[in-house]
This record gives structure tokens, C-alpha cells and sequence, in this order.
């Protein structure tokens, strides 16, 4: 591979432009010494002494700093303002990058070991800390130090509040909803039957975005370590709520919600803490610890009318099958750095590191502990079921999954003997997946589900990560040369454990299909090790930083025989960085480095999972470490008085396992803008791929109260996808090439505004207005099969205009010494996200486009009788009853009330249920929202 400067010549076409470099908006304070000036937020880091080297050379480095002062609910919505960031349901992505981004607390990796990134959560439902309880955020996405390991050379990183040995300090913060602010959609649609054919109509009615209900309590407090000098903690507690899927407010024939679902909770706690201690002649050492824990339930529409009570329980299906989740994560970081002279320090750390998920039915209907969460069925298997009689000794189901085999009976009315399915004696609830009802509002019997099990995997996981680093840098001088080296060995090892279940019985003897039977995966330890050595050179204005990272990665990773697939190697990873400054403000510098980094373990499971190895991982079965190359130039100077920063680079990667989806005509659904597929044309994938980009980034202050930043991105994001068949070269999913960012804030201090009679009603007021312009996400157009017509993600999503607003104002007790501990202060806030409602629909749903299509003959032409009569034989057939023997007629699609319902009756009450399924479908953007902030603190 030629790991030249490759810049692909439309890269000049692009737009000079913004980048958001620091805080974006400055903290007021009275303190001229603490007023700092915009251009010190991102600013390039400077050689720095070796026990502080966060980068070897020049670090790309982002910081925000005054975070109470931006529109922002959760860490991850501050991060999306940083440049080169994309937020995605399974984490971050950095520069369009097809593996996933490593995410750090206080510079300690918490990505998920297994899934990568945020895991099986979703931004939104990460156990983070709070906003409030964060100094800093921080993104490197082109680190070319050689210090971190497994990591591709981009991180974002939350580093939490550290407390002040001077004085203690304390928060307690409420953020809720304030529903009258939330938008509507732009538009609405109907659905009418012309010529008996179904026909979409669209009006200018819109639709209620309804608010989640999300509110949130945070605490914090830290101070001095009174036994110690010079030492402090902080300890922080985040507590959150949220309705899930809270969305348009679309009601069903029975005035049921659709848009605020039962049984869609997501809670939050998240406990972190730190201890900064200076214990002995320059012997520092910091603890950090952090745990966290999301609960939230699965439920759905077609769940909505399952009202079955059990025979021992007495509640509802829905409620008695509650599908729910669990995602633990715990840490503790030890770190012990000492300055043994002035040349000479060093540095160890040891850290561990636990994450958990859970998934299967809930155990209880209690709501989940802070600790704790739901509590989840644990799988057993101690009975076995013949012709309904219950007998100990597994049979390769899980027991309150299974479902006994249909009995001979009558039907409810008596007037049908026919072979019904019958209810588990464990659970009091028939277990018989998928077996759908009539019993709803549309009288729909083939969507909504009578009894069965939700359709979720079961699946329990537990990792852990131990890691120990050691790092030693020593300093000296050569005629006018200042060097720094540095060194160091690190050692990380994982063992998981899963317990996981299939939706269908893979055993060929069995006689049951489609019952859960699960299969325990004996633990995985894969480890790695790696060493370093780092070089950095001053010579004038110019400094040179060299290193060599060696990594051993071991997947551990055998196959069904216990034979190790591929014997390990070690890989090298040179790294340089060269800078030139040509006064204080302006310097240039250009980097390239190597990288390696273990593929995220999922797909090794997914490998020993798969029913067909064939569609397990084609390419990569050695797992070997993803490969990444990146080659950048950057400069950062004035700009007719403006603070410029501006880079131009490239990436080359290649061994980055990714699901590769394989179109076909019987797709039958659409997900986030394509259409998801039958699992026989899914497989996994060693690809390659490259992504370059061009960042600009302008900001000032101007006078003493505003401040301003505006910033413009481009960037692409390609791989190369082997078909069965052939060879295309493909967008990312991740690859929204324009992106701008700008923002403005203004601030009164202390006596500020104007004054009436000596009293400032203005003073201490913050408002921070933020505008992004993002281009819209790739998609792939289809016809109304759900066919490919184009190469995948070779259509784009209209392009997203945001505006958001965050106005603070703040109330001191005691305004003229506000420094010191005892000075209580209030601060009121309103957020209002999308502040001008931008609303764009569209209706590129397959399955929305082929229900158009169905015609009256495509319902059954039986006629369903309310009773059953002896003189009309067709009134007690089998075709009247479901599977458990009740009667399919509903009222609800009986429109002419004369006990029947026809066929077209049947397709009339198609029509009221596609209408709300289709007025339900959201806008491309999220429509505005607003929140109140109270925040108390000293």
C-alpha cells in the first residue's frame, strides 16, 4: 500500500471554512485573569514536559471548557458540536472512520470491548456522568504520539471534574421538559380508497411532536483532601428519565397513544468520583472511579393489544413478557506519576475495567434498582414437555419459552373441535411465538400478536479488562537540541463470557421449531502487550517528534476443535510529526502514523454463532487487527483577526470488519433510510477503505461580550465492497461530506446592562445561539420490491438546518465575593432545540410503498360471522377461529354493523391501520423540543 499523501483532486474544490476550536462560549466572570481569550480553546499543545505529554509533538486537540453555558441535555449532544464528530446509534465516529472511536473518561478507554463504541446502547441511553459534573471535552482526531495503544489515533474524551484544593464547591442541577414549545411536523398524510385501489394523500395539517418526558437530577461536590496538602476529590451522581420513542402524537381508533407506547422506559444512574492526591516529594497519585448502569424496555405496537391475562400472574401479556436490557459499566483507575528531578519522571498505571448486558424477559414488574436495574430472567432448562404433561430434564428449550404442543378441544362457543394451543403451566401464558389476533382496533389479524414471546434474543454478556502501563521519560540537552524521550510497556487482557440464545432450535432433532434454545460460549481471554518509544526534538522554532510503537495482538481465538485459527504477530507502527512555528501564533506542521487495533470481539461471536459458517466471517477469520494509516497537514495562525485552524488529511485503513448487507426482493422493512434484509444475505467482512477531508475553523471575540465561531468541514468516507459477484466502491454510512457549524454568544457580568436606580435586571444573563448545517445521510434508492436501482448509499437525504438556543440567567447571593465557598448562586436555564421547528418529510419506506399496492383480493374473501350458525356451515370453519379458539370477528371492522365482515370491509380497515402507521413515520430531522434548567450551587 503506497502511504504517499494521496489527496484526491476534488479535495481542492472544497470550501474554505469553520472549525469549532474551544469553548465555545466563554464563562463570564468579573476576573480578568480568568477571562480567556477564544483563541486559547483549541489551541495547538506546544511541546510539553513529558509527565504531561499528551501528544507527541502537536496534538490536533479540541477543548470545550464553560459547558453549563451550551444548549446541551447529555455529554454526547456537546461532543456532536466539535468538529469531525458523527453520533450514530452505536457510538462515535470520527472523521467518517469505519471503526469505531475510542471514548475515554478521564483518558481511560471505556468503549465497549465487545461491541466497540457505546456498546448496545445508544448515545442517548449511556450511563454517562452528567454535563455538569465534566471540565472539559476534548477530541484528538490525529494523535500521532505512539503512548496509546489499540487505538487507530482518534479519541474523544470526557475528562470529569477534578475538584480544587482551595475550596469545596457543590451542584444539584434539575433539567425537565416544557412540552407547549414542541414542534409539529411539516405536513400530514391520509390514506383513501379510489377505485378500489389505496392512495396517499398529503395535507398540510402536520403532526404534534410530543415531549419524552426526560428529566434528570445531577449532584456533585469536591474540595480540598483535608489530611493531605495540595490534593482534592470531586464525587458526582446522575440520575435520568426518559419515555422512549416518544414521538408524533397519532391516536388509533380506540384513542390509544401510539406515539407515547406503555412499557418504553429508559433509566439512568450514573455514580463517578475522583481523588487527586500529592502524597510524597512530588509523588502524585490520582483515583478514579466510575459506575454506571441503563435499564430500559423493549415494547411495540403490535404488543399494544396483547391483554392475555396468565393464570397465576392476573396482568397483561404485554406487561407479564416485558422485554428489557441492562448495560452495566464500572471502573477503577489507579494512576501514580512522580518528577524524580528535573529530567527524569515516570508513570504507572493499573486499571480495570467491567462491562455487562443483559437481555431477556423481565422477572418481576418492579421498577429497576439504581444498582441493580431490571431483573432479568436467568435462562433455565429443568423441564422437558410431552403431550402437554410437564417432566424434569432439559430438552434444549428454555422453559418459559416453551410452549406445549396443540391439544384437542372445543373452540370458546363450542361449535369447533379443532387442535388449540395450550397455556405453560410455568408461566400461565401461551408461549407460542408469533401467533397473531384480531383483537385490535383495525380487526387486523396477521400484524398485531395475540400470545408468544417478544421477539428478542436472549443474551447475557460479561467482560472485564485488566491493563497496567508503565512509562518513563527523561529530558536533556545537545548544543542548542532540546530532547525528551520517552518510553514505556503496557499489558491489557479481556475475558468475556456469553450466554446466548437463538430464535430458532438448531437442533435438527428437535421437535419443536422456532422455541428459544440457547448454547453457552466457553470464555474468551484474548490479550495484547505493546511497547514504545517516543523521541521529541526543539531545535529554534522547530520540532521534530519521532516514534515506533510494537503491538502483539492475541484473539485467543479457537475453533470448535480447540485449534487455534492463526498464530499471533507483532506489528510495528512508525510515527512522525514535524512542526515549524513562524512566530507565537502561527505554526505548520504535517504528520503520518500507523496504527493497529483489535476488531471488535462481536464478530468473533457472531462467527462461532452464525447457523451458516458460510455467512459467519468470510474473509477475516484470524481476526486480524484493523490496519490505519493517516497522513496530515495543519496550520494555525491569524486571519485578519480572526483565530484560524485549518488541516487537510487522509486515511487509509484496511482488515475493518463490517456487516455487508446483500439486496433481494423480499425485503420487508426500512431502516434509517434502506432496507434491512433476510439474514441469508448478510455477512461479515475484512474490507478496506479511505477517507480524507479538509477542516477550516475561524473565531473571535469581539469587545467584551460576544464571541463567535463559525466553522465549515468536508470530509468523505469510502470502503470497497466484494460481492458474491463483484467489486464496487461504496460511500459509508458514515459519510456526510459538508458540514458547518457556527455560533454566537453574548454575556452580561456582575453590574452590566443598564441599571434602574442601581439594580442591573440584566446582569449575569448568558445567551448562546448555535446553527448546524449538516449534509444529509446516504441512503439507496429501490423500487417498490425493495430492489437495489443503485449502488448502495449512492443517494443522499436532504440536506439538515438546525438552530439552537440556551438563555441562562444567573442569580448570586453575594455578587461582590463570589469566589469563596458559602456564596450560593442560582441558575435558571431554557434549551430549545430546532429552534425554528425546521421540518422535512419524506416517505421513502418500502414497506409503506408496497402496502399501497395491495388490492381488495388481497384479503381473505371469507366472510367472518359475529356467531356461529349451524345453517351456514361457513360461519363455524376453522377460518373463524385463531389459533387459541376464539372468534376472529372484531366490531371494529364491522363499519355497517350487520354481524359480518366482508372483504372489503377487511381492506377498509387496512386502510385506517396503514393511515396511522404512515402518519406515525417521523421528520428527518427531530423536531423542536425545549427543557428548564435549575441549577444550585456554591
Amino acid at each position: 500500500m503506497d502511504n504517499t499523501l494521496k489527496i484526491k483532486k476534488n479535495c481542492f474544490y472544497l470550501f474554505i471554512s469553520f472549525v469549532l476550536i474551544q469553548r465555545a462560549i466563554i464563562a463570564q466572570t468579573d476576573s480578568k485573569e480568568d477571562v480567556q481569550h477564544l483563541q486559547d480553546v483549541g489551541h495547538l499543545k506546544e511541546i510539553e514536559s513529558i509527565a504531561n505529554l499528551k501528544g507527541a509533538g502537536n496534538t490536533y486537540l479540541y477543548r470545550i471548557d464553560s459547558l453549563d453555558r451550551l444548549p446541551a441535555n447529555n455529554i454526547f449532544q456537546l461532543a456532536e458540536l466539535l468538529p469531525s464528530i458523527n453520533l450514530h446509534n452505536d457510538g462515535v465516529v470520527i472523521r467518517g472512520q469505519l471503526q469505531k472511536s475510542f471514548l475515554r473518561f478521564n483518558n481511560i478507554d471505556v468503549s465497549d470491548p465487545v461491541m466497540g463504541g457505546t456498546g448496545y446502547t445508544n448515545p442517548t441511553q449511556y450511563p454517562a456522568p452528567s454535563i455538569f459534573a465534566i471540565d472539559n471535552v476534548e477530541l484528538v482526531p490525529s494523535d500521532f504520539s505512539c503512548s496509546n495503544f489499540n487505538n487507530i489515533g482518534s479519541t474523544l474524551s470526557f475528562n470529569l471534574k477534578k475538584g480544587d484544593y482551595r475550596k469545596f464547591e457543590f451542584f444539584t442541577n434539575f433539567t425537565g421538559t416544557i412540552p407547549g414549545l414542541y414542534g409539529s411536523t411539516s405536513n400530514d398524510y391520509k390514506v383513501n380508497i379510489e377505485n378500489n385501489a389505496l392512495k396517499l394523500v398529503e395535507t398540510s395539517d402536520g403532526v404534534k411532536y410530543q415531549s419524552s418526558g426526560d428529566r434528570s437530577i445531577d449532584l456533585g461536590i469536591g474540595g480540598p483532601l483535608l489530611l493531605l496538602d495540595s490534593s482534592s476529590f470531586f464525587v458526582s451522581y446522575r440520575n435520568y428519565f426518559r419515555q422512549n420513542n416518544a414521538g408524533l402524537e397519532v391516536y388509533d381508533p380506540a384513542n390509544n397513544n401510539l406515539g407515547k407506547l406503555p412499557n418504553q422506559r429508559t433509566y439512568i444512574n450514573n455514580f463517578s468520583g475522583s481523588i487527586n492526591a500529592l502524597v510524597y516529594k512530588g509523588i502524585s497519585v490520582e483515583l478514579n472511579g466510575m459506575y454506571g448502569i441503563s435499564s430500559w424496555e423493549n415494547s411495540s405496537w403490535k404488543w399494544l393489544y396483547s391483554t392475555d391475562k396468565g393464570d397465576f400472574n392476573s396482568v397483561t401479556e404485554r406487561e407479564a413478557k416485558q422485554s428489557a436490557q441492562n448495560y452495566k459499566i464500572s471502573l477503577l483507575n489507579l494512576r501514580i506519576a512522580n518528577e524524580i528531578t528535573s529530567k527524569l519522571n515516570f508513570k504507572l498505571e493499573f486499571g480495570i475495567t467491567n462491562h455487562s448486558y443483559e437481555s431477556g424477559r423481565k422477572e418481576s414488574f418492579s421498577s429497576p434498582g439504581i444498582l441493580s436495574g431490571f431483573d432479568i430472567k436467568k435462562p433455565v432448562d429443568n423441564y422437558n414437555f410431552n403431550d402437554g404433561t410437564m417432566k424434569p430434564g432439559p430438552n434444549g428449550i428454555i422453559d418459559f419459552y416453551e410452549s406445549l404442543y396443540t391439544k384437542e378441544s372445543f373452540s370458546k362457543d363450542g361449535f369447533m373441535k379443532d387442535f388449540y394451543h395450550q397455556k405453560n403451566p410455568l408461566t400461565g401464558y401461551y408461549e407460542d411465538f408469533n401467533n397473531t389476533t384480531n383483537n385490535n382496533p383495525y380487526s387486523l389479524s396477521s400484524v398485531f400478536i395475540a400470545g408468544g414471546n417478544l421477539p428478542t434474543t436472549i443474551m447475557i454478556l460479561n467482560s472485564k479488562n485488566y491493563s497496567a502501563i508503565i512509562e518513563i521519560g527523561y529530558k536533556f540537552s545537545i548544543n542548542n537540541i532540546t530532547n525528551e524521550i520517552k518510553t514505556g510497556v503496557n499489558y491489557s487482557t479481556f475475558t468475556y463470557n456469553t450466554y446466548y440464545t437463538f430464535m430458532n432450535n438448531i437442533d435438527s432433532n428437535a421437535k419443536i421449531f422456532s422455541q428459544y434454545s440457547y448454547s453457552y460460549i466457553k470464555p474468551l481471554k484474548p490479550y495484547y502487550s505493546g511497547g514504545f518509544i517516543q523521541s521529541n526534538s526543539i531545535y529554534k522554532d522547530i520540532s521534530l517528534n519521532f516514534g515506533l510503537r510494537a503491538d502483539y495482538f492475541n484473539s485467543n481465538y479457537y475453533t470448535s476443535i480447540d485449534t487455534l485459527l492463526k498464530e499471533p504477530e507483532i506489528k510495528l507502527s512508525p510515527r512522525v510529526n514535524l512542526n515549524y512555528g513562524f512566530d507565537e501564533k502561527n505554526n505548520i506542521s504535517i504528520g503520518y502514523g500507523i496504527y493497529y487495533m483489535m476488531p471488535d470481539f462481536n464478530y468473533s461471536l457472531n462467527y462461532i454463532l452464525a447457523n451458516d459458517i458460510s455467512h459467519g466471517l468470510t474473509n477475516n477469520q484470524y481476526l486480524e487487527p484493523t490496519y490505519y494509516s493517516r497522513i496530515q497537514l495543519s496550520y494555525e495562525g491569524s486571519f485578519f483577526g480572526f483565530d484560524l485552524k485549518s488541516a487537510i488529511y487522509q486515511n487509509q485503513y484496511n482488515n475493518t470488519i463490517r456487516k455487508i448487507y446483500y439486496y433481494n426482493s423480499y425485503a420487508d422493512g426500512w431502516v434509517s433510510g434502506g432496507p434491512y434484509f433476510n439474514p441469508n444475505f448478510t455477512t461479515i467482512q475484512k474490507i478496506k477503505g479511505q477517507g480524507y477531508g479538509v477542516e477550516f475553523s475561524l473565531s473571535k471575540r469581539f469587545q467584551e461580550n460576544f464571541t463567535f465561531f463559525l466553522n465549515y468541514v468536508y470530509s468523505s468516507s469510502v470502503y470497497e465492497n466484494i460481492s458474491y459477484s463483484f467489486k464496487e466502491e461504496i460511500r459509508s454510512d458514515y459519510n456526510i461530506p459538508h458540514r458547518i457549524n457556527c455560533g454566537l454568544n453574548f454575556n452580561l457580568g456582575n453590574n452590566q446592562g443598564f441599571d434602574i436606580f442601581g439594580f442591573y435586571p440584566f446582569e449575569n444573563l448568558n445567551l448562546s445561539i448555535i446553527s448546524t448545517i449538516h449534509s444529509g445521510t446516504p441512503y439507496t434508492l429501490t423500487d417498490m420490491s425493495g430492489v437495489a436501482l443503485s449502488v448502495r448509499n449512492s443517494e443522499t437525504l436532504p440536506t439538515i438546518v438546525n438552530f439552537d438556543l440556551r438563555l441562562t440567567k444567573k442569580i448570586y447571593l453575594n455578587k461582590d465575593n463570589n469566589t469563596k465557598m458559602g456564596n450560593l448562586s442560582f441558575a435558571f436555564s431554557i434549551d430549545i432545540f430546532n429552534l425554528f421547528n425546521s421540518a422535512f418529510r419524506i416517505i421513502n419506506n418500502y414497506y409503506i410503498k408496497n402496502s399501497l399496492k395491495r388490492k381488495v383480493k388481497d384479503f381473505g374473501s371469507e366472510t367472518i360471522y359475529k356467531k356461529g350458525d349451524i345453517n351456514i356451515p361457513s360461519s363455524i370453519s376453522s377460518t373463524q377461529y385463531d389459533s387459541f379458539g376464539n372468534r376472529l370477528y372484531n366490531p371494529a371492522s364491522d363499519f355497517n354493523s350487520d354481524g359480518k365482515i366482508t372483504q372489503q370491509e377487511k381492506y377498509m380497515a387496512y386502510r385506517r391501520y396503514l393511515e396511522d402507521y404512515i402518519r406515525q413515520q417521523g421528520d428527518m430531522s427531530q423536531l423542536r423540543s425545549a427543557f428548564f434548567i435549575l441549577t444550585i450551587g456554591f
